[in-house]
């Protein structure tokens, strides 16, 4: 197995972050190596309810939260290039080896999270207004002059959200 590999932490001075997804602070443990090489200092721990591992720093006597994918990327490949964001080749989001990281477009972030079945579809999507029995009612209404604006009236939707139904644009995973 390969050594971990420790850099600076990209606008977080006294701090650490490793290839492994690691996060170190010197001033905890006054950031000494001991003559055997092993490095000092507080490992940080994950913070918050989300799906990915955030970190809170002391910046200026400030709290500061801070992605760990995003400061891995930025201390090993550098800046987030203009128009994309970190991405998770694994689909985890608790994993941030740089093995498994990149940056990438919101589009390419998007398929994988199709691919790995962490991308919330239908009801599961927070901005759902409708549900698959709804979709499923729509779809089997006869395509006749008026339908989609009864059906919009009825389920209580815009026209917009059944004519996007009817055509396939949206819940394409519902047949």
């Amino acid at each position: 197995m390969a050594k971990e590999e420790w850099r600076a932490c990209i606008g977080c001075p006294d701090y650490l972050v490793s290839d492994q997804g690691r996060i170190r602070s010197l001033k905890r443990g006054l950031g000494k190596r001991p003559p055997n090489g092993i490095l000092r200092g507080a490992l940080l721990k994950k913070r918050g309810r989300t799906p990915y591992v955030v970190v809170t720093f002391m910046i200026d006597g400030k709290k500061v939260g801070k992605s760990v994918h995003r400061l891995v990327l930025e201390a090993f490949v550098g800046p987030c290039p203009p128009g994309h964001e970190a991405c998770h080749a694994d689909g985890d989001g608790t994993n941030n080896a740089l093995s498994n990281l990149r940056w990438g477009t919101s589009s390419s972030n998007n398929n994988d999270r199709k691919i790995h079945g962490r991308l919330p579809l239908g009801e599961d999507n927070a901005m759902s207004v409708l549900i698959e029995a709804d979709v499923r009612f729509i779809r089997s209404q006869p395509r006749v002059r008026g339908v989609a604006t009864r059906l919009a009236q009825k389920l209580g939707v815009s026209l917009s959200t059944v004519c996007r139904v009817l055509s396939g644009r949206t819940w394409t995973h519902v047949q």
